[in-house]
């Protein structure tokens, strides 16, 4: 499979001819061609004619095979870069336009030009971006010197409400995708009582808002347990408000054969990377067979953005095939 695109893309590098054979020594042609060595594919069979695509080196030698087969010879079409390079030098505006227009290309894809927040409100998007700015990512910036460790690492320092941060480079955007901590102190003004422990657990934090505290930190309660009383008022009991944070443990029971095969990683991967366009593929590294028996398949994908709207038709499929043993 990857051989046969290989060979595609080198004779739409040199350029090839879409032909037509009609007659009836068609089988005939089809053996000369072939013991000449000449490479012919996409070949459609239709009655007394056939369609091939040949490549534009290999044409001059088949008009006297169709000769000799008592055949006609026509061309359908011509493609490749030498035939597109003819059509540009012919018009320098066009070819000057493509020229710029790739440069831009080119230059455009190495800066950063958006920077998205996900997972926040607008009013902590507002504080992130300017987070992130402070870091050293804002539009304009150069993706190669672009260290997005150490501005997640800044983010997490500078604004404590925020327990996760990544952030990776998508063709001309940046994507910081964050996670605040909750706090709910909104509680129901009509409710009384106590805040009792739903756990066995070792008391690490208490803040105590209004009532009593019953525990201290590093105190071991028990599941129902009063932290923190409520307080007392003229109209009966009051309600308890507090914050109270501690480690708990828990058991379980299981039972298991005293000998099981699970599939561990070895540590060994492999890598496949494919170009692809349209319905065309191009193994560009890894072409040999996956060197394992037991493995896992991660596939990334990545497409070339011009624009925030525009895409490329061409996208780099990575497979990585990591290895794993029967233990």
């Amino acid at each position: 499979m990857g051989g046969v695109l290989t060979l595609r893309l080198w004779y739409y590098i040199v350029g090839f001819l879409h032909i037509r054979v009609i007659g009836d020594g068609l089988e005939h042609f089809t053996n000369l061609s072939m013991m000449r060595g000449v490479v012919m594919w996409d070949i459609h069979r239709q009655d007394d004619a056939l369609t091939a695509k040949v490549g534009l080196s290999s044409f001059a030698g088949i008009w006297p095979l169709a000769s000799r087969s008592g055949c006609r010879l026509r061309i359908l079409g011509k493609q490749g870069l030498p035939f597109l390079w003819r059509n540009l030098k012919k018009r320098p505006v066009l070819l000057a336009s493509f020229v710029i227009m790739m440069l831009m290309v080119v230059a455009l894809s190495r800066y950063v030009w958006f920077v998205d927040v996900s997972g926040v409100g607008p009013v902590q998007r507002a504080a992130i971006l300017r987070t992130v700015q402070r870091a050293g990512l804002e539009p304009g910036v150069l993706k190669r010197g672009l260290d997005t460790r150490t501005i997640e690492r800044y983010v997490l320092l500078n604004m404590p409400d925020m327990v996760w941060v990544a952030v990776r480079v998508e063709g001309l955007r940046a994507v910081v995708e964050v996670a605040s901590r909750q706090h709910s102190w909104e509680i129901d003004s009509g409710l009384s009582g106590d805040i009792v422990a739903a756990k066995h657990g070792v008391i690490t934090k208490l803040l105590v808002l209004a009532g009593e505290a019953l525990v201290n930190e590093g105190d071991t309660v028990w599941s129902g347990q009063v932290l923190i009383q409520a307080p007392a008022s003229e109209d009966g009991p009051g309600q308890a408000r507090g914050e109270v944070r501690a480690r708990t443990w828990y058991q379980a029971y299981g039972e298991t054969p005293l000998k099981q095969s699970r599939l561990y990683a070895t540590g060994r991967t492999y890598v496949r990377e494919v170009l692809r366009w349209g319905d065309h593929e191009l193994v560009w590294k890894g072409r040999e067979q996956v060197p394992f028996q037991e493995y896992e398949t991660y596939t990334n994908q990545r497409t070339l953005s011009f624009w925030r709207n525009i895409v490329l038709p061409v996208e780099l499929i990575t497979h990585t095939y990591r290895e794993s043993e029967w233990v």
